[in-house]
Protein backbone atom coordinates (compact mmCIF):
# COMPACT_ATOMS: atom_id res chain seq x y z
CA UNK A 1 0.00 0.00 0.00
CA UNK A 2 1.39 3.40 -0.88
CA UNK A 3 1.55 6.30 1.58
CA UNK A 4 -1.59 8.05 0.30
CA UNK A 5 -3.66 4.91 0.73
CA UNK A 6 -2.24 4.36 4.21
CA UNK A 7 -3.03 7.92 5.18
CA UNK A 8 -6.57 7.67 3.78
CA UNK A 9 -7.17 4.41 5.61
CA UNK A 10 -5.83 5.87 8.86
CA UNK A 11 -8.02 8.98 8.61
CA UNK A 12 -11.15 6.94 7.91
CA UNK A 13 -10.31 4.46 10.66
CA UNK A 14 -9.88 7.25 13.20
CA UNK A 15 -13.13 8.87 12.12
CA UNK A 16 -15.02 5.57 12.46
CA UNK A 17 -13.39 5.04 15.87
CA UNK A 18 -14.57 8.46 16.99
CA UNK A 19 -18.10 7.72 15.82
CA UNK A 20 -18.31 4.32 17.49
CA UNK A 21 -16.61 5.15 20.81
CA UNK A 22 -17.41 8.75 21.45
CA UNK A 23 -21.16 9.18 21.07
CA UNK A 24 -22.61 12.68 21.50
CA UNK A 25 -19.24 14.29 20.92
CA UNK A 26 -17.76 16.79 18.51
CA UNK A 27 -14.84 15.94 16.25
CA UNK A 28 -12.49 18.62 14.93
CA UNK A 29 -11.31 17.93 11.38
CA UNK A 30 -8.27 19.75 10.01
CA UNK A 31 -8.57 21.20 6.51
CA UNK A 32 -5.71 21.97 4.18
CA UNK A 33 -5.67 23.31 0.66
CA UNK A 34 -5.45 20.26 -1.60
CA UNK A 35 -7.92 20.75 -4.45
CA UNK A 36 -9.81 18.88 -5.77
CA UNK A 37 -9.84 16.54 -2.73
CA UNK A 38 -10.40 19.13 -0.02
CA UNK A 39 -10.12 22.89 0.29
CA UNK A 40 -11.74 26.06 1.68
CA UNK A 41 -14.04 27.86 -0.78
CA UNK A 42 -14.28 31.66 -1.18
CA UNK A 43 -16.92 31.82 1.58
CA UNK A 44 -14.73 29.96 4.08
CA UNK A 45 -16.62 26.68 3.88
CA UNK A 46 -14.88 23.30 3.45
CA UNK A 47 -15.58 21.62 0.12
CA UNK A 48 -15.17 18.48 -1.96
CA UNK A 49 -14.42 14.78 -1.61
CA UNK A 50 -13.29 14.35 2.02
CA UNK A 51 -15.96 16.73 3.31
CA UNK A 52 -18.63 14.76 1.41
CA UNK A 53 -17.31 11.47 2.80
CA UNK A 54 -17.37 12.80 6.36
CA UNK A 55 -20.95 14.05 5.87
CA UNK A 56 -22.05 10.62 4.66
CA UNK A 57 -20.34 8.83 7.54
CA UNK A 58 -21.78 11.13 10.21
CA UNK A 59 -25.24 11.63 8.69
CA UNK A 60 -27.13 9.41 11.15
CA UNK A 61 -24.79 9.73 14.10
CA UNK A 62 -25.05 12.03 17.13
CA UNK A 63 -21.66 13.48 16.27
CA UNK A 64 -20.79 17.09 15.54
CA UNK A 65 -18.05 17.98 13.08
CA UNK A 66 -16.06 21.19 13.27
CA UNK A 67 -13.71 21.99 10.41
CA UNK A 68 -10.66 24.02 11.27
Amino acid sequence: MNNKKKLSFTVLFLLFYQIMCCQNKTVRVGIYQNPPKIYWDKNGKPKRLWVDIIKIITANKPLGVIYG
